[in-house]
């Protein structure tokens, strides 16, 4: 197993602190529905999914008004379509109805809709072609996809598209980013070849990207992206001071020593106390759990858990732990190695069907090690959001699988969420359960872990057993999992769990026994640990094996305080080299 620090995509949200928590960033639910359906109705090859789509999102009156099989052709011909242009998509509103713009490709592809009462659509068809060649300045549409209200909402939009383009076609990027990011003066002022070059530059970095992060002052906004061996770059945007605050200016530079964050005030043992109640002050809340060279040194809670309620942070209180779950795909992976059921160094292509001849080369052992040369995430842009967004194994799998690779398999190493998705649908298809259950029957009921889950079920417990989280995006009264939906492919096998201290510990603890492994080979996970969600949740752990290690789990926007108070953690437990 390797040691690796993980900064989910949440962690370039760490400049957005100021954002109101509720604000919109996009459709109303039930039009996020409707649209979501359409795209994954899109996206099928078999005629079960029109019925489906066509039972789940028609509406009734819609349905009866085809005549025997011309539906099912109708929908057929949509799909049609749309293929091959699926790498980006984006929404535009009009004046009575949702437009679904395909990017991907030379020439895009638009699809009308209607919503009725309850979002069921009462009208579904092929709009007009949408130009998205690479010296084509298409006219801005009269709406653009629910700007954002405010400059605080505009922030976000745009940092998650520029990261973003790392996972979509340059093409489709230079369409999305003249469609819907840059204004009209910056368009005016610059020619499409010279914003095609910029936005390759942003994709490049972007894909290589493992370590996000943004910041704002009186000059503009700053995204550092980072990856192994790199000297990181910096993207630089300015925005237009009234609606819809789009991109004004934009710029790529080196990162230089200025650009880096100030060290974290240096942190003893001593002062484990004093610092926490600094940032109680500064408005953290959450909990951790400390010991130094086996002996407890610290369990404690601190800050104020419900900011509604005005009630204190609890022991038993259950967060979103981000990307930890990394570490349970990984534990599932290596109980069916010991059983003989999954080959380490045995290619994808043997355990997934029509694996591409440039991903057969990937093996199990390249996937734990970090060296899948996959891209770190999935999502698209027409994702309503980058974690929850549903969509099923199938889709994951073919978003996946056709991505171009940032490397060849096993040539370096750099971190990918989706290869963890790829390893849990390895997972389901040779252990013949589903990733949850497997990782509940194998891993959490054996140690005891009962308050551990996944997004959109309870476990029986009441709302506020759960810590709200404050961030900058929420989803559900009160911002809590259970009021997430279920775990979509986008995350699962790499998030989309949540978690207690006491039970993340009980984890790690089992771990460091061999619990779970008939020959009771101890697997110590070394290193440090960071998990984060944009929904307002952190989880770190920092271990050393020498009896030194840390756990902070917080439900505190991730703003500078709470940023210092991880990394001074971090800093507590020296690392053996």
């Amino acid at each position: 197993m390797f040691k690796r620090r993980l900064t989910l995509l949440a962690g370039l949200c760490t400049i957005l602190a100021t954002a109101p928590a509720a604000a919109q960033d996009g459709p109303p639910p039930e039009v996020r529905a409707a649209i979501d359906g359409v795209l994954a109705m899109l996206r099928a090859s078999d005629d079960a999914s029109l019925a489906t789509f066509a039972a789940d999102h028609l509406a009734p009156s819609y349905r009866t008004s085809f005549a025997g099989d011309a539906l099912t052709r109708h929908l057929r011909s949509l799909r049609d379509a749309a293929r091959g242009h699926l790498d980006g998509v984006g929404v535009e509103r009009g004046d009575d109805d949702v437009l679904i713009l395909m990017l991907g490709g030379e020439q895009g592809v638009k699809v009308r809709l209607a919503l009725g009462d309850g979002g069921k659509v009462t009208r579904l068809e092929l709009a007009q072609p949408v130009k998205a060649g690479p010296t084509e300045q298409p006219a801005p549409p009269k709406q653009i996809s629910y700007p954002p209200a405010t400059r605080a909402d505009a922030r976000p939009f745009h940092v998650r598209a520029l990261f973003g383009v790392g996972s979509i076609s340059l093409d489709s990027a230079m369409t999305l980013f003249d469609r819907q990011h840059f204004s009209a003066a910056y368009l005016k002022s610059t020619t499409p070849a010279e914003r095609r070059a910029l936005l390759g530059q942003v994709r490049e970095a972007a894909a290589a990207a493992g370590n996000v992060r943004a910041n704002e002052d009186a000059s503009g906004v700053h995204i550092q992206l980072e990856g192994p061996g790199s000297p990181g770059v910096m993207v630089d945007f300015t925005m237009e001071n009234a609606t819809p605050f789009g991109i004004a200016t934009l710029h790529l530079r080196a990162m230089g020593a200025a650009d880096r964050p100030p060290a974290a005030p240096p942190l003893t043992w001593d002062g484990l106390a004093a610092r926490l109640r600094e940032a109680e002050a500064a408005g953290v809340a959450g909990q951790i759990y400390a010991h130094r060279a086996g002996q407890d040194a610290t369990r404690t809670t601190f800050g104020i858990a419900d900011r509604t309620s005005g009630a204190r942070t609890t022991p038993n209180l259950i967060y979103c732990i981000g990307s930890t779950p990394i570490d349970f795909t990984m534990t599932a992976a290596s109980l069916l190695i010991e059983r003989g059921r999954l080959g380490l160094d045995e290619s994808i292509a043997k355990y997934l069907p029509d694996v591409p001849a440039d991903k057969a080369p990937m093996t199990i052992r390249m996937i734990l090690e970090g060296r899948s040369g996959l891209p770190n995430f999935h999502h698209r842009e027409g994702d309503a959001d980058p974690d929850l967004t549903y969509i099923d194994r199938a889709t994951a799998l073919r978003r996946i699988l056709t991505q171009p690779l940032l490397f060849a398999p096993g040539a370096q190493r750099q971190p990918s969420h989706s290869s963890f998705a790829l390893l849990a649908a390895i997972i389901e298809s040779v252990s013949g359960k589903s990733y949850p259950e497997f990782v509940r029957s194998e891993i959490l009921k054996p140690l005891g872990m009962t308050r551990t889950g996944f997004y959109g079920e309870s476990l029986g417990l009441a709302d506020h057993e759960f810590a709200p989280g404050y961030g900058t995006r929420s989803q559900g009264t009160p911002n809590i999992p259970p009021k997430w939906g279920p775990v979509s492919w986008l995350v699962m096998g790499s998030g989309g769990m949540f978690s207690t201290l006491d039970d993340l510990r009980r984890y790690y603890d089992g771990m460091a026994r061999g619990a779970l492994f008939a020959d009771h080979h101890p697997v110590n996970r070394l290193g440090s640990v960071v998990g984060g969600s944009d929904r307002g949740f952190i989880f770190t752990r920092t271990a050393n094996g020498a009896g030194d290690e840390v756990y902070l789990l917080s439900n505190t926007e991730q703003g500078p305080a709470t940023q210092a108070l991880v990394e001074s953690l971090m800093s507590l437990v020296p690392l053996r080299r």
